[in-house]
C-alpha cells in the first residue's frame, strides 16, 4: 500500500478494509485471554496480529471504523470486568489511550486531519447544504433514505425502486459531480439502506440477524465466564456488534466480501464452542 492515500485503495473498498482489519485485531485480542494460548510465543503472535490489524485500520483512514472501535472497546472492557479482570481492563485502557494520543499527534497517520475534515463537512452540510463532500454526500443520502422510508414504511421501495427515486433526485438537485452520483447503488448505511429498500420488515430481519448471533454467544459467555469457551464467546459477541457499528456509516451487510466474513466467522466460532462443550460433557 506504499504510495496510496488510503490502505486498500484500488484493491477493495477502504471502509471495508478498515473494518475487517479492526475486526481481525479484536479477534486476536479475545484469543489472548484463551488459556490454550498461554505460551509466550503464542501470545506474542496474537499481540503482533492485534497491532497489525489496528495499524491497518488506521492506515485505511476509515472514520467509521475508528468510531466503531471506541464503542466496541467499551463492550470489550465490560466483558473483562464481568470476568473480574479489572486490572487487565485498566491496563488495556491505558495502553489504548496512550496509543490513540500517539496516533493523533503524528501527522503522517492523518487521523487529526480526517477528523477535522469530517467536522468541517458536517458544518458545511447543515449551514450551506453542501453535498459534494464525503460526509455531506452521506448525510444527503441518509436524508433521502429517511424520506423514502416514511413514504413506504412497511415493505420499502425495493432496490429497483430506490434506484429510480435516486435518479429522480439527481435530476432534480443536480449534485456535483453528477457522474459520480449516478454510480451510487446504496445509501451508505445498513440501517437506512434497509429501511428505504425493505421497510420495517427488512429492518426487523436485519436486527434479528445481529441479535440472534449476539444472544447465542452471550448465553455461552454467561454460563462459562472463564476458559477457552469464554474467549470464543467474547469473539462471537464482538462479531455482530462490530458489523452493526460498521454498518452505521457503510453497507457492510449487502457486500459479498464482508457478508461472507460475517457468516463464516459466526459459523466457525459457533462450531468451536459447541465442539468444546461436547468434549467437556464426554
Amino acid at each position: 500500500f506504499v504510495g496510496l492515500l488510503r490502505a486498500g485503495e484500488g484493491y477493495i473498498n477502504e471502509n471495508f478494509f478498515g473494518g475487517i482489519s479492526l475486526l481481525l485485531a479484536l479477534l486476536c485480542a479475545c484469543a489472548w485471554f484463551d488459556p490454550e494460548w498461554k505460551k509466550k510465543n503464542k501470545r506474542l503472535l496474537l499481540s503482533l496480529g492485534f497491532a497489525c490489524g489496528l495499524f491497518a485500520s488506521i492506515l485505511s483512514a476509515s472514520r467509521g471504523s475508528w468510531l466503531a472501535f471506541f464503542i466496541i472497546l467499551i463492550i470489550f472492557g465490560t466483558m473483562q470486568i464481568c470476568q473480574k479482570k479489572s486490572r487487565i481492563t485498566l491496563l488495556i485502557s491505558c495502553l489504548v489511550m496512550a496509543a490513540a494520543l500517539l496516533v493523533w499527534s503524528v501527522p503522517q497517520f492523518r487521523v487529526q486531519k480526517r477528523v477535522q475534515l469530517a467536522y468541517n463537512e458536517v458544518h458545511a452540510f447543515y449551514k450551506n447544504d453542501t453535498i459534494n463532500t464525503s460526509v455531506g454526500a452521506r448525510l444527503a443520502m441518509w436524508r433521502l433514505g429517511y424520506q423514502l422510508y416514511k413514504e413506504k414504511p412497511v415493505f420499502g421501495w425495493t432496490q429497483k425502486g430506490v434506484k429510480g427515486e435516486l435518479e429522480k433526485w439527481i435530476e432534480r438537485e443536480q449534485p456535483d459531480p453528477v457522474s459520480r452520483w449516478k454510480t451510487v447503488v446504496h445509501l451508505h448505511s445498513d440501517i437506512i439502506d434497509t429501511a428505504a429498500k425493505r421497510g420495517i420488515v427488512g429492518l426487523i430481519i436485519l436486527l434479528s440477524c445481529h441479535v440472534t448471533c449476539f444472544m447465542f454467544f452471550f448465553n455461552r459467555f454467561r454460563l462459562q465466564k472463564y476458559g477457552n469457551v469464554a474467549s470464543l464467546a467474547m469473539a462471537g459477541m464482538l462479531l455482530p456488534v462490530s458489523f452493526f457499528c460498521f454498518g452505521l456509516t457503510e453497507t457492510f451487510m449487502t457486500a459479498s466480501n464482508t457478508i461472507v466474513m460475517y457468516f463464516y466467522l459466526a459459523a466457525i466460532l459457533m462450531a468451536s464452542i459447541l465442539n468444546k462443550t461436547k468434549v467437556k460433557k464426554i
